[in-house]
């Protein structure tokens, strides 16, 4: 995406829209394909979003205010921070080899 973005940058271009989600709802992944029929393929795109569930997804790290907290960290700082909120030695919230890799 990073690379995408340069390219299209370089070329002049100040706006995308973004297909994020048309996959999904419009059975774009190989395994679509290979649903027997229309009914299979419709309960198989459904099957796949979380509000299916009833579930609402939320991408933090993208919230605007997170977003410019974040960006004001020194960078000299900034790769440890996340993990060093998980690295609690009396009750570790995730296993060293998860967290450090």
């Amino acid at each position: 995406m990073f690379l995408m973005s340069c390219k299209i940058k370089s070329l002049g271009v100040k706006m995308v829209i973004s297909g994020e989600g048309s996959d999904e709802l419009f059975g774009g992944y190989l395994y679509f394909h290979k649903a027997p029929n229309k009914e299979e393929l419709h309960r198989e795109t459904c099957r796949k979003a979380t509000s299916a569930w009833g579930l609402e997804a939320r991408v933090l790290f993208l919230d605007k205010e997170f977003m410019n907290a974040a960006m004001s960290i020194n960078p000299e700082w900034k790769m440890w921070v996340l993990r060093k909120a998980f690295d609690d030695e009396e009750q570790p919230f995730l296993p060293k080899h998860i967290l450090y890799r």
